[in-house]
């Protein structure tokens, strides 16, 4: 949780945060830079209707202005959508189609052209992590190195509770994924698997 590290948390330091639509629905402020993944029929139970979801999910950037940069995924039409009504500086990536942002070709993680990550050296498996880093290579053009990129993929083994490896018995993986609670985080978590 964030609120027990804001002590800790200079002016100068960046802090990355994954927010609820319950969270988004009442900001009143957008971080400089708003990544959307996907959206998905997801908490349906509090929200009104899926058109309410949305609106909540895009209040993250409603706030922005002409230093804001919003990147999201053209692989879901929703989010790609958002760059219709968004006036300031998108990024985009894909894994389907070459796009002008992040894309996937012939095994590695492009940007902007430019070949930034062998996706088979990323520790993480699954095709939802290749999305999440083309996203943060979004996000952090400008900000990192490719070799930063690079020694994270292959070294970060992610985050408890998220596809989190426990241990090999008997020649089975178990994980822990207790955080799949959506039936889109349950699939992504079972495509990441070897069959």
């Amino acid at each position: 949780p964030l609120l027990s590290q804001l002590e800790n948390i200079c002016e100068e330091d960046m802090v990355v945060l994954e927010l609820s639509s319950f969270q988004l629905q009442t900001m009143h402020l957008s971080p400089d830079i708003s990544v959307v993944t996907n959206i998905s029929p997801n908490h349906l139970d509090y929200h009104v209707d899926m058109a309410e979801y949305i609106d909540a999910k895009a209040n993250i950037f409603k706030f922005h202005n002409e230093d804001s940069k919003l990147v999201v995924n053209e692989d879901c039409e929703i989010t790609n959508n958002f760059k219709n009504s968004y006036k300031y500086k998108t990024d985009s990536f894909s894994r389907k189609t070459q796009t002008e942002g992040a894309y996937v070709n012939d095994g590695y993680i492009f940007y902007r052209g430019r070949k930034i990550l062998d996706i088979a050296r990323i520790k993480i498996s699954g095709w939802h992590n290749v999305e999440n880093y083309m996203a943060a290579i979004c996000a952090l053009d400008g900000f990192v190195s490719d070799s930063t990129i690079n020694h994270v993929a292959f070294n970060f083994g992610g985050v408890e509770h998220r596809m989190e490896f426990v241990r090999n018995l008997d020649g089975v993986d178990f994980y822990n994924d207790s955080i799949g609670s959506s039936p889109t985080r349950t699939i992504a978590g079972l495509s990441a698997q070897p069959p």
